[in-house]
């Protein structure tokens, strides 16, 4: 009897070792499978500038064309075992490197055609950028890139890389990772500090911190720790997984069409301070529409709290009405980076939605200004179809009614 127990034990020991030797086998060829997988994939690296590769200089930190390629190479040989999970990468370099307050739209159009020439010969794109107006340009190539089924990655760093202590290293390898992934979204994100964020919901929340981004009305897509999860999945049997509030919008993943932003596009912006004259305001809408020479499209106005205006002052309904009469169109834009714009709440707000002003909902303001200038391009001088396309969900920028919510972390 003892024997037979022993034989038992041993069979049960031996059938246990093969179960684990087979799951081994299995999770060894399921990590291999996805290493050759990742080396496939062909990444294009666009260096725009910014902090990231700067070098230290008697004038201070300079861009330096030859510094971050060298760079790049000399982490990727220190590392041979890890390089098998990037894919194979070219980097291209813009001449000049800028720093990213420079920028205006015509260099959100010179990505936009880098990534469009070099669209079928490569699987995934990353922008090497400054943090300033970077929420700017991911927002821009959302809309930019309509029908867009490829991941394009937006990162930098606050920190260059030539500094000892630096996040810019973790920031491009994190990209690259993130990049040779076959469930990496197709979509427009920004990688910074580990969390993968939808571009045109993000927002530069400090100068200062590593963690410089945040999405304060739509929950951070996924994150790297000590290894990589979706936030908020909603079907993983799906390539790329469907995440929790994700909309298929219109034409995505059916074949890109981009459309560059049109030159001379005039978008301003105000921010509402107490007292502030809107006279100027009003003067300027005047002397530009007479001028003959342009037009400014539209103001984006940075209300207070859940979409307020002064309504009790006559010199801003004088302006918004010049507005109107001109063919200037008005959105409302909350100067709270969190929550969204409801101007039938109060007398204040219901004011500015009798003078077609169009509410900008949840959207940052980085996201409301690209999209004022996409749609003034695409219907140029029809205020009617701007007002009703800017209250449209085009490519993820604002939540609808019954899937909007509080208290997100910024």
């Amino acid at each position: 009897m003892a024997k037979h127990s022993e034989y038992v034990f041993l069979w049960a020991v031996m059938l246990v070792a093969v179960a684990m030797g087979i799951y081994y086998g299995q999770h060894v060829m399921y990590e291999a499978m996805v290493d050759r997988l990742a080396q496939d994939k062909r990444i294009l690296i666009i260096y725009t500038g910014g902090t990231i590769g700067m070098v230290e200089s008697p004038d201070g930190f300079k861009p330096d064309k030859e510094y971050l390629p060298k760079e790049l190479d000399k982490i990727m040989k220190l590392y041979p075992d890890q390089r098998g999970k990037i894919g194979q990468y070219d980097l291209v370099q813009y001449d000049p490197l800028l720093d990213s307050s420079n920028m205006d739209p015509g260099d959100w159009n010179k990505m936009l055609r880098t990534i469009t020439e070099k669209y079928d010969e490569y699987d995934s794109f990353v922008i090497l950028h400054g943090t300033d107006t970077m929420s700017y340009t991911a927002s821009a190539l959302s809309f930019g890139l309509q029908g867009l089924n490829k991941p394009v990655i937006v990162t930098g760093s606050q920190m260059s890389i030539s500094q000892l202590k630096n996040d810019a290293i973790n920031n491009i390898i994190t990209s690259l990772l993130y990049a040779s992934r076959q469930d990496a979204l197709r979509e427009v994100v920004i990688i910074f500090d580990d969390l993968i964020i939808r571009g045109n919901r993000s927002k530069k929340v400090s100068p200062n911190k590593y963690q410089a981004f945040g999405s304060p009305n739509f929950p951070i897509l996924a994150k790297y720790g000590t290894d990589f999860e979706y936030d908020v999945i909603v079907n993983e049997d799906v390539t790329p997984p469907v995440t929790k509030y994700r909309k298929m919008w219109k034409n995505q993943g059916v074949s890109l069409t981009t459309r560059l932003y049109k030159k001379n596009t005039d978008v301003r912006v105000i921010w509402f301070v107490p007292g502030i004259n809107f006279d100027p305001f009003t003067d300027e809408v005047m002397n530009v529409s007479q001028s003959g020479n342009g037009r400014i499209d539209a103001y984006i106005l940075m209300t207070f709290g859940i979409g307020n205006g002064p309504e009790s002052d006559k010199k801003f309904g004088r302006f918004l009405d010049t507005c109107n009469q001109y063919g200037v169109v008005l959105y409302n834009v909350s100067q709270c980076c969190q929550g969204k714009v409801d101007e039938g709440d109060y007398a204040t707000g219901s004011f500015l939605q009798k003078h077609k002003v169009v509410s900008g909902n949840d959207m940052t303001v980085e996201a409301a200004y690209a999209k004022a200038h996409y749609l003034a391009g695409l219907f140029p001088g029809n205020a009617d179809m701007q007002r009703n396309a800017f209250q449209e969900n085009i490519c993820g920028e604002l939540s609808g009614e019954r899937n909007f919510e509080l208290f997100y972390n910024l």
